[in-house]
């Protein structure tokens, strides 16, 4: 194409100075200088430097905020001439057909500069514009280079025009995580090298220290060499952004140590700045895991000199632990730093009692806390004025696209300026029609997919795989049974148009009769709710259950279970339910190979359902709830690790969805869908992480009503995901294009698996079964990167 725009009688005259990403080629060191900057380095050092650092000014005189965003963002190995550009294109007679440069940092501008030549014409043509710009000898443009753009022709006779250019910017592959990781693994190398015969095993090691371009991050050298490359990648992620005095998002999959990456980030911190506050917000259910992992690795040499989880400000020992922090500053008890760990929920009145307290880094565990709309916690956090800001999430995007837009503006929010809301929201329209089955927003979506993955690239660490055994995810159609069905029609309202339910995530009726009708009948009585609920619930809903008396039918049918257990018909009572039924055949074939499963729920009602039935068909089983003791819940995963006869744990979703290692079991069980379908992924990396050995399979069961409801909004939620995280463009595939994967399944076991759910008969007849649907279907996908 470049032949054929130039006259057609040779290739142009182009070359690349400076740093290139090869992330496409099958070279073996993907980020580097070029071979030609290499080789002739000596010769252009000099008059090229001087160059460079004259556009460079120019740049920052006229275009402040996006020079300013630039210089942030650049990795320091790669700043060429200590510029905000990392690549020059050198271009001689060379004139451009129109076209994107899909390479370029978007949050910064591309310097375009005429160097030498006698031509008419080649004006650079902006398609969006609608302008045309006549640069002479010594002009400069600076322009976004995302848009569309071009030369239009030369006047000049072939062979009888010179035209020297040259275009600097700032290649966004090298600030990619091959790139990141490739230098971390270089570094590393060199770091274990200098160090294989060091006196002390317990001595601290900067990993930046073997390059003037980073700022210091020692860490204790027993934890260097343990932590994986993806993890010295993200910590000097970090560092970097501290030091440039802003923060930044790690977005890692669930297993890739993201506290192990904070705790060290924490220290290198403390190490570096001497005695400072750090405060560290994390979910109350993720509380003692990071007091787990703080004494865990205080062996390998990551010791705080002051650390203290606080739940509950009223207890007696955070009293004491107060004192102590108090009473700092004096001859007997100098200054030291102390680590807080805290709850969302009690911020506010930490910060009420302890006054003038300023942390000099924030670290922010599960960052939708942040993202989200009305967050609370997002102001109280701003009040305290610290810019060096972390954010830790498995999930950057859970609901919408906004969430990330809010999440990058808060760990640094000059990067609006570049972005502003209005755009962004454009960009985000233009996705979600794709991702809904709109194929004509294809090339609007691609195109602001590139956009808005670019501008959060320099803020947001984003490792989304493992090398860990293969994941099976299916999703398993369960029918209800007579009893269940009628029940559903009488009890629960249909929209007429659309025979979809008129519903709100608070709306949990269908899924307690789902797991069974007798468990429905506990749930509307209120008897499920003589202790803890494991979700949130809207004030008000159950006043009405609460009082909720059973009619003849509900006692005739409460009769009618008792009497099939009480004669030992339990087969007949779990055929009043297809996802009962369905797990009992999905548990056997489970316990056949002796492996071990965790079944996860959201609502007591079902989890105790669950756990008498499994007791009832003599297997053993044990639960962890919502209310129970950080102590007791620690004591049933050794048990479920530890025991081998002890082959399945029920667990509430909110609960174990967070902090445990669950490794134990390769099989997970989905009780009831949810509208957010990061909760779930949550779940299976409980199993699904490092220490696994084995394949995991999670099989999620889903009545009708969540197929025609929940799911939809779960494929939608995950196509956005892939579209903005995964660089991948992701559609919803219409659920009459889903095929039942019986058939096509490879593995023997599972194959007759699914054909005996798919034969298992209901009350009333019906297949407990109707469908085996690949989740990976549900979405299809293809990576433009």
């Amino acid at each position: 194409m470049r032949r054929l725009t130039n006259g057609g009688v040779r290739n142009p005259d182009t070359g690349i100075l400076g740093y290139y990403d090869y992330l496409n080629n099958p070279t073996k060191r993907k980020c580097r200088m070029t071979e030609f900057t290499r080789r002739n380095w000596g010769k252009i050092i000099g008059p090229c430097g001087e160059l460079l650092q004259l556009l460079d000014q120019l740049y920052k005189e006229n275009a402040p905020d996006h020079y300013e965003l630039q210089r942030r963002v650049i990795p320091p190995e790669y700043m060429l001439f200590n510029t905000v550009f990392s690549t020059v294109s050198v271009n001689k007679n060379f004139r451009t057909a129109v076209h994107r440069d899909k390479g370029d940092f978007r949050g910064g501008l591309t310097a375009l500069c005429v160097l030498d030549g006698n031509y008419e014409g080649c004006y650079l043509a902006l398609k969006s514009a609608r302008k045309a710009f006549c640069l002479q000898v010594g002009d400069v443009l600076f322009f976004d280079s995302s848009l569309e753009h071009g030369n239009t022709e030369v006047h000049n006779r072939e062979g009888s025009w010179r035209r020297i250019s040259i275009v600097c910017y700032l290649r966004c592959g090298l600030m990619s995580h091959t790139c990141e990781t490739e230098r971390s693994m270089r570094l590393r190398n060199q770091i274990m090298s200098d160090r294989l015969h060091a006196d002390s095993a317990d001595s601290v090691v900067n990993l930046n220290g073997v390059t003037g371009h980073l700022p210091p991050l020692c860490i204790p050298f027993k934890i260097a060499k343990t932590l994986s490359l993806t993890q010295h990648a993200a910590l000097r992620f970090v560092s970097r952004r501290i030091k440039e005095g802003d923060g930044c998002v790690l977005a890692l999959t669930m297993g890739l140590g993201k506290t192990l990456v904070s705790l060290t980030i924490c220290y290198s911190y403390i190490y570096n700045n001497g005695p400072c506050d750090i405060l560290i917000v994390a979910p109350k259910t993720l509380l003692q895991h990071w007091m787990q992992e703080a004494k865990k690795w205080k062996d390998y040499g990551l010791v705080f000199p002051g650390f203290i989880v606080l739940n509950n400000v009223d207890s007696s020992s955070f009293e004491d632990d107060l004192s102590n922090y108090e009473q700092q500053g004096t001859t007997t008890n100098p200054k030291k730093s102390y680590v807080f760990v805290i709850n969302p929920g009690y911020i506010k009145s930490f910060l009420s009692r302890v006054k003038g307290f300023r942390p000099a880094l924030i670290v922010v565990d599960e960052g939708h806390c942040i993202s989200s709309k009305e967050s609370k916690l997002r102001e109280v956090l701003d009040s305290l004025h610290c810019s060096a800001r972390v954010v830790l999430t498995g999930t950057p995007v859970q609901n919408n696209a906004e969430e990330l837009y809010r999440l990058v503006g808060w760990v640094d929010d000059k990067v609006h300026s570049t972005l502003p809301q209005r755009d962004f929201n454009e960009f985000s329209n233009s996705i979600n029609r794709y991702v809904n089955g709109d194929d004509s927003a294809f090339c609007d979506a691609l195109f602001a997919q590139r956009y808005i993955h670019e501008w959060m690239s320099p803020y947001v660490f984003t490792v989304m795989k493992v090398d860990l055994p293969p994941l099976h995810d299916y999703i398993i159609i369960c029918n209800f049974s007579a009893v269940q069905q009628k029940m559903f029609e009488e009890r629960i309202k249909v929209d007429a148009t659309d025979n979809l339910l008129c519903l709100k995530a608070s709306e949990h009726r269908p899924y307690h009769l789902s797991t069974h009708p007798l468990c429905f009948l506990g749930f509307l009585t209120g008897i499920w709710r003589t202790g803890q609920v494991d979700i949130e619930e809207e004030p008000g809903e159950f006043e009405e259950l609460g009082t909720y008396r059973l009619s003849r039918d509900d006692d005739a049918l409460a009769k009618d279970c008792s009497s099939l257990l009480e004669n030992g018909k339990l087969a007949d009572f779990v055929a009043l339910s297809g996802k009962l039924t369905a797990l009992i055949s999905i548990l056997h074939s489970i316990f056949e190979k002796m492996e071990k499963a965790v079944i996860f729920s959201q609502y007591i009602g079902s989890q105790d359902f669950i756990a008498r039935t499994l007791t009832a068909y003599k297997i053993s089983v044990v639960t962890i709830r919502g209310k129970d003791c950080q102590q007791r819940r620690r004591r049933v995963v050794e048990m479920f690790r530890d025991d081998k006869n002890v082959l399945c744990l029920v667990v509430s979703t909110q609960i174990g969805a967070y902090g445990l290692d669950l490794t134990a079991a390769n099989h997970v069980i989905l009780w009831d869908t949810w509208w957010n379908p990061q909760v779930e992924s949550q779940a299976i990396a409980r199993c699904y992480r490092q220490n696994q050995s084995k394949a995991v399979i999670a099989y999620k069961l889903a009545s009708g009503f969540e197929d025609a409801t929940v799911l939809k909004a779960q494929a939608r939620k995950r196509a956005l995901f892939k579209c903005l995280i995964n660089e991948e463009t992701s559609q919803v595939v219409p659920g009459h294009d889903l095929v039942d994967y019986t058939s096509s399944e490879e593995d023997d076991d599972r194959r007759h698996l699914w054909e005996t759910l798919k034969t298992c008969t209901l009350e009333g007849g019906k297949p407990a079964v109707t469908k085996i649907i690949r989740n990976i279907d549900t979405v299809k996908s293809e990576r433009w990167i």
